[in-house]
């Protein structure tokens, strides 16, 4: 069985704004080195960094507007957590103990404050405590670094050394646990619309050339 349909577009998010996102450069490779990853094709590295910040994006903005509390997000965000193996249990410890297992040249303040400002975009009447912005910069880092973990893996299985963007979909496609939390992006599915170029709005950590985003259109899917 293939996987399923992909969300209706009324529930996706994104793309947007390369200065919206949230993960430098610098920061994704110290999620890559956390988890013994194989680097990044050069030629496609923009068209991964822009992915994988979208997959960021997208679940911050449809998943932590809900809930302000950490308390109160815990509860409802993490409904498996006393499974050992889902991850939702290794969610709701970083998400509860965002300190306990700090990345090694992992700019968390940084991070932190580009989520705090990237919430208070979408929603600015709402203040957000630190303790709940830290819970969300340790869920995601710690979702993106099995997504890197993965889409290096299914590297290797493929016989290269090298991630490439399809590395990443084809993960999130087939982890039904990461497609749960991670399938809400428009980017993913339809790739970055060329009216918002990543050269021209890149953040500085990023290269300058433009590059070519793949898309999901050739996969089958069955009800």
């Amino acid at each position: 069985m293939g996987p399923g349909p992909p969300p209706l577009p009324a529930e996706c998010f994104g793309p947007y704004d390369p200065r919206e996102h949230i993960l430098r450069a610098q920061e994704i490779d110290a999620l890559r080195l956390s988890v013994t990853s194989r680097e990044f094709f050069e030629p496609e590295r923009l068209g991964s960094l822009d992915l994988i910040n979208e997959l960021a994006l997208s679940f911050l903005e449809r998943t932590f507007l809900r809930s302000r509390t950490v308390p109160a997000a815990a509860e409802t965000l993490f409904p498996h957590r006393g499974e050992s193996q889902h991850l939702d249990n290794f969610s709701y410890r970083h998400f509860t103990q965002p300190h306990a297992d700090p990345i090694p040249n992992f700019d968390s303040a940084s991070v932190c404050s580009r989520i705090q400002s990237f919430l208070a975009s979408r929603d600015p009447s709402v203040v957000f405590g630190g303790e709940y912005i830290a819970g969300i910069s340790g869920v995601m880092a710690y979702l993106l670094a099995e997504v890197v973990c993965a889409a290096s893996n299914h590297a290797s299985d493929v016989f290269r050394d090298y991630i490439l963007p399809c590395d990443v979909r084809c993960v999130v496609i087939s982890d039904q646990q990461l497609r749960d939390r991670l399938q809400f992006s428009k980017s993913f599915w339809e790739g970055r619309h060329r009216e918002l170029p990543l050269a021209e709005t890149r953040s500085e950590s990023y290269v300058t050339e433009e590059e070519h985003f793949p898309t999901m259109a050739n996969i089958d899917y069955e009800e």
